[in-house]
């Protein structure tokens, strides 16, 4: 267990890092089912103690865990959403502390944040209700995009009014107003496998295709802003030097800001990936090539935020960070992205401060945890008595 002063502070710090460490048990990397499955049951127990009515949504993709919502409700249906994760790109229970730091993989995505949570309802637990209801939302395989539940989160934000991404901050003072978009294609060319030193036998290198093509979506997106290609993984069945590569998978991954920048780069995607840059010097045939789209979030548009939100913000993030208000633009996606509407307004990173994401050596900065649940309840308070205002 882990202790920590005595002051109101320092009982969420340490009731967080508590709570933290017991879900330590539970290996929640995205494709372990049972694993996710035993945290989101274990979340859900922790939020109903705390006055919460909870649901588990079956996933459409058998190979996840189901969703969790948790929900309080308000004078209104409309709802306050906080969105979170309960899965890790890596299956990591090895967490530590270093000084003033929380550090192991998954750590700011998103393990502190579900403890967080837990606490922020313990803070509502016995209030009376706001004026919106208040929803959890935590997914069990948003780092593979939430395959599964992207319908269930349609139906979901129709009745958002505000929605909150607990994806941790990535730096004192800053809060994510707006996100880019992800496609993820997948891709397989087929060439003619050979003999690497046989000069008369009919062959065609696939990965030299891949490589040709690769450049050309370079072209594409080497002067524009916002937008950045990534290839994340590359497979073969070839291990040797000494064969020509018959066939190639790869997973490529584009980056974009707006819809229209997304439904152009895709036109010129098919013209690359359907015409073939190289051809068999005995046969004369091109590669073939397949693709499928395994992924398709699109951008979160930056929220028009009223002057009064604002300069709330500013006051509570000076409060609770010691810094100035910075409200940027990320290149990453997340869930977020999905329940970005034209009527609601939509913030991201108001998780802990965290960095190295995706690494081992990820961290949590300890001293902001606290402050940023305060900063959750505060926000909740403020946009009741707003509502109430305007009544």
């Amino acid at each position: 267990m882990y202790t920590h002063t005595t002051t109101e502070s320092g009982d969420l710090t340490t009731e967080a890092l508590n709570i933290f460490f017991t879900m330590g048990q539970y290996e929640t990397q995205s494709l372990n089912r049972d694993g996710v499955t035993d945290l989101q049951i274990y979340l859900k127990r922790l939020f109903e103690n705390e006055g919460m009515h909870c649901r588990l949504i079956e996933s459409q993709d058998k190979r996840f865990a189901p969703l969790l919502v948790a929900r309080r409700e308000g004078l209104s249906k409309e709802s306050i959403t906080f969105i979170a994760h309960a899965d890790m790109v890596s299956p990591n229970t090895n967490f530590t502390i270093d000084n003033s730091l929380l550090v192991g993989a998954g750590s700011a995505d998103n393990r502190i944040s579900l403890a967080m949570l837990v606490l922020l309802a313990r803070l509502l637990k016995g209030e009376m209700a706001s004026f919106y209801s208040i929803e959890f939302v935590i997914s069990p395989n948003e780092e593979m995009g939430s395959v599964g539940h992207l319908e269930h989160f349609q139906k979901l934000k129709k009745k958002t009014r505000y929605v909150f991404g607990m994806e941790p901050s990535p730096g004192a003072g800053k809060i994510i107003h707006s996100r880019n978009g992800n496609r993820w294609y997948k891709v397989f060319i087929e060439g003619i496998a050979s003999h690497a030193g046989r000069l008369d036998d009919a062959s065609l290198n696939a990965a030299h295709e891949l490589f040709k093509k690769y450049q050309k979506l370079e072209e594409l997106v080497r002067d524009r802003s916002g937008v950045r290609l990534n290839i994340g993984a590359l497979e073969t069945p070839f291990k040797s030097f000494n064969t020509v590569c018959g066939s190639v998978t790869a997973k490529i991954d584009f980056r974009f800001n707006s819809p229209l920048v997304r439904d152009e780069l895709h036109q010129k995607f098919i013209q690359i990936f359907e015409s073939s840059q190289s051809f068999c010097q005995k046969t004369n045939a091109g590669t073939q090539c397949l693709y499928s789209i395994e992924d398709d979030c699109p951008p979160m548009k930056q929220s028009e935020i009223d002057i009064t939100l604002k300069l709330f913000l500013s006051r509570e993030v000076a409060r609770s960070d010691g810094e100035t208000l910075s409200l940027v633009h990320t290149g990453g996606a997340a869930d977020i992205n999905y329940f970005s509407k034209h009527d609601n307004i939509c913030l991201d990173g108001l998780g802990a401060i965290g960095g190295k994401l995706h690494t081992r050596e990820e961290f949590v900065e300890i001293a902001s945890i606290a402050p940023r649940i305060q900063l959750l309840k505060s926000l909740i308070s403020y946009l009741h008595k707003q509502r109430t205002i305007l009544c």
